[in-house]
């Protein structure tokens, strides 16, 4: 499934995103990378395998320190 992120520059620093086919997934952050994980995790809430993000973390940096 893809999904559309709009990304937008805050006046007093920082980024927020929202995805708008999913009504109250946003994020907030300092930079871009931090503002869409941010927007991951609200998605990944809205459909309901929030207890899925530690695990997905725990797989992708296993892959990266093996690769």
């Amino acid at each position: 499934m893809k999904l559309k992120v709009v990304l937008k520059a805050i006046d007093h620093g920082g980024f927020k995103a929202y995805v708008p086919e999913l009504p109250g997934c946003t994020g907030k952050g300092m930079d871009e990378e931090e503002t869409l994980n941010n927007v991951r995790d609200a998605v990944l809430q809205y459909f309901g395998i929030e207890d899925l993000t530690h695990t997905f973390h725990e797989y992708s940096s296993m892959a990266q320190s093996v690769g």
